[in-house]
Parts: C-alpha cells; sequence; structure tokens
C-alpha cells in the first residue's frame, strides 16, 4: 500500500431550468486510510451556454479535511 491508498464515492448533477442556464453540483466523499483523513468536496455553481462552443461558469468550492482520532 502507498500514502495515499483508500476509498470513496461521488455524485453529481445538473439541471437545466431554462434554455442556455444550467446549475450544476457534485459531492465528493473520500478516506485515506493512512493516516485516517476524512475529506469531503463540494462544488456548485451556474453555467450560461453563450454559443455551442463557449459557455461561461461561476463555481464555488467548499473543502474540508478531518482527521479522525485514533486514540
Amino acid at each position: 500500500t502507498n500514502d495515499k491508498d483508500g476509498n470513496g464515492w461521488s455524485v453529481n448533477g445538473e439541471f437545466r431550468p431554462v434554455d442556455k442556464w444550467s446549475i450544476l453540483a457534485r459531492y465528493d466523499k473520500w478516506n485515506i486510510t493512512n493516516g485516517d483523513i476524512d475529506k469531503k468536496n463540494l462544488i456548485y455553481g451556474i453555467a450560461y451556454a453563450y454559443n455551442k462552443n463557449v459557455k461561461f461558469i461561476a463555481n464555488v468550492i467548499n473543502y474540508k479535511e478531518e482527521r479522525q482520532d485514533t486514540t
């Protein structure tokens, strides 16, 4: 094993309420086995399709890392 072994999962989605606009979100959760570290990541935002080749995206990233107490 190496120092980055672990497991986790991710889910994401996109909702298109009106033409050219979309709301997007992604949630990740994983655990690094060595060091007992839990990581959570939430990304959400909006997007506007200017044309078929250009899309403007504004997003927010919320990252959290917690070390497990092994005592």
